[in-house]
């Protein structure tokens, strides 16, 4: 998986960046033009994960520490919010009118829990270290194969054909190999449709957090744009997240109105956007665009989001073909039936 993510932009960089440029293009280039592929990919990640996580870690940080100091003014401010609507809602209203924070309390609790289980959440402690570490292990590999894999990948291709046309008949694996070029494709266009709806979301964030005169604009923008590759969670995450930098810095209010506008923007991008851009993606209208994203959130949760929408692409692809290809077989008989019958 790692190796065919890496494989898209290292693909796209030698064919519009590192690219053979007339005969001062030598030998010797050609060799490093994957290399150099594949380390300017992974430059170019790892600048925008950083610069995401600087732009956003700092800012969060800053609006809990906030947030701890202002909460006995903010839990007042709630509490006058709300008891215009006493008459309403008496028990809601009261048990708001009732919420108290002790922080010497909560002080305590976590003493003693240090206190009396030092013995267990040591060896949890020790437990996760070593889980940890044993996954990043694991990591280090996965990485190192992916590398070799995109560095070698024609190679590999090769053989797997010479394999296919060993094991299998040449017109089956002819088919098996039309078929993996088309699910690689939309894969591949899934993926790109990701990003650029993540840009999208993002750019949308940003111009109406300026316009509505949000606190925070480019922190929270960066957050809304890397969490929309998580579906559902990502969502709800960056709206959470971002309420409470705002309700740090701008009170409840601020906090509110941010509130409201993310859920309409992520409305409009939802059921709007997404589905007309995802599906000229991938070649699949916007209505099984959104019956993939119910089917693979009900089935499958986080993961059916993520499979099911190149999964419809590819099994609409091959029921179109094969109708089509079974409509021209039909004309094809009726007009010869109709050749051969007298006058």
């Amino acid at each position: 998986m790692l190796a065919f993510l890496l494989s898209i932009p290292v693909r796209l960089l030698e064919e519009h960046v590192i690219k053979p440029r007339g005969r001062r293009w030598l030998r010797g280039q050609q060799k490093l033009q994957r290399p150099l592929s594949i380390l300017l990919s992974t430059v170019l990640l790892a600048l925008i994960v950083g610069f995401i996580i600087y732009a956003v870690i700092p800012s969060l940080v800053d609006s809990l520490h906030t947030l701890v100091i202002q909460a006995p003014a903010l839990l007042e401010e709630i509490k006058a919010l709300v008891r215009p609507y006493r008459d309403y809602a008496p028990e809601l209203v009261d048990g708001i009118e009732s919420l108290t924070i002790d922080w010497s309390a909560i002080e305590r609790g976590i003493t003693a829990f240090l206190r009396d289980d030092t013995r267990e959440v040591a060896g949890s402690v020790i437990s996760a270290a070593f889980s940890v570490f044993g996954r990043m292990f694991s990591m280090l590999f996965a990485v190192i194969i992916a590398f070799s894999a995109v560095s070698q990948k024609e190679r590999l291709a090769r053989q797997c054909k010479s394999l296919l046309y060993a094991a299998l008949p040449e017109k089956r694996a002819d088919r098996l190999l039309g078929m993996g070029r088309k699910v690689s494709g939309i894969f591949v266009s899934f993926i790109t449709g990701q990003v650029l709806e993540a840009f999208i979301l993002g750019s949308m964030v940003f111009v109406s957090m300026l316009i509505f005169r949000f606190p925070n604009v480019f922190a929270i923008s960066a957050l809304v744009m890397l969490m929309a590759f998580v579906p559902i969670i990502g969502a709800w995450v960056s709206a959470i997240v971002g309420a409470i930098m705002i309700l740090a810095s701008d009170g409840l209010g601020k906090a509110l109105g941010f509130v409201m506008m993310i859920i309409i923007l992520q409305q409009i991008e939802g059921n709007l956007i997404y589905p007309r851009v995802m599906g000229k993606r991938v070649g699949l209208p916007s209505l099984w665009v959104l019956v993939a994203i119910t089917l693979g959130s009900g089935l499958m949760g986080v993961i059916g989001l993520l499979l099911f929408v190149p999964l419809f692409a590819v099994i609409y692809q091959l029921l179109r073909e094969w109708v089509q290809a079974r409509r021209a077989q039909r004309a094809s008989g009726a007009a010869t039936s109709v050749r051969a019958e007298p006058f």
